[in-house]
């Protein structure tokens, strides 16, 4: 069995389907409905034309939303990067410039920085806003997906999609120190997903050199 984080997801959802997977107030979700989320998001993702090794943010509290956007874009063959929701819209749109971001996921409020973020960058291609507001800013992207639009995709999974053995997963955080390395890094090793961590972007144009470290895993601690 590949090590991909989706394909090991899937085997869970296979074995234990009606289990409890999340829990969110009054909100639960088995492991067979969350892989139905995720199926839908990565369907759409393959239908907007994104390809294997693709960049996709997610703007998105830790929720529901979030782990399905993040299975999505695996079972996609997309690359997830998380950004934290603290950044503003000038550092959003200097990151998705910076990170090749094709398309964002966003919810609520945050759709606004998003909004502001998508005029000063033409490389949004694509925007999914879940729990859209009745009255939001318009986005700057070729393609505006809205969870109503997500709903109809079908629930199977994808077919024909290449995983990486190693899935690629970036965070990208609203760092405070004064000049902070831009990217700090942890080799993968056969059993850990491959990541990285962004801290706040420079102004656009002056990102520091890139630097790389160890993070530490929370499976194997402090990596080599």
């Amino acid at each position: 069995m590949s090590d991909n984080l989706s394909v090991l997801f899937e085997s869970v959802v296979d074995s234990r389907p009606h289990a409890l997977a999340l829990v969110r107030g009054d909100e639960q979700l088995s492991f067979a409905q969350l892989d139905g989320r995720a199926n839908q998001i990565a369907n759409r993702l393959k239908a907007l034309g994104v390809a294997p090794g693709a960049h996709v943010g997610l703007h998105l509290n830790n929720q529901v939303h979030f782990f399905a956007a993040m299975l999505g874009c695996l079972k996609a063959g997309a690359v997830p990067l998380a950004f934290s929701t603290r950044l503003l819209a000038s550092e959003l749109a200097d990151a998705i410039d910076f990170l090749d971001v094709e398309g964002i996921f966003t919810e609520g409020d945050h759709a606004t920085v998003v909004a502001d973020a998508s005029m000063a960058t033409a490389q949004l291609q694509f925007v999914v806003v879940f729990d859209e507001l009745s009255e939001h800013r318009a986005i700057n992207a070729s393609n505006h997906v809205s969870e109503h639009d997500l709903a109809g995709e079908p629930t199977d999974r994808p077919t024909g999609t290449v995983r990486s053995a190693e899935d690629p997963f970036i965070l990208v955080t609203a760092g405070v120190l004064d000049d902070p390395p831009d990217w700090f890094g942890s080799r993968p090793t056969s059993s850990m997903q491959r990541s990285a961590l962004v801290t706040r972007p420079a102004p656009k144009g002056h990102f520091p050199k890139t630097h790389r470290s160890p993070i530490a895993s929370p499976r194997l601690g402090r990596s080599s």
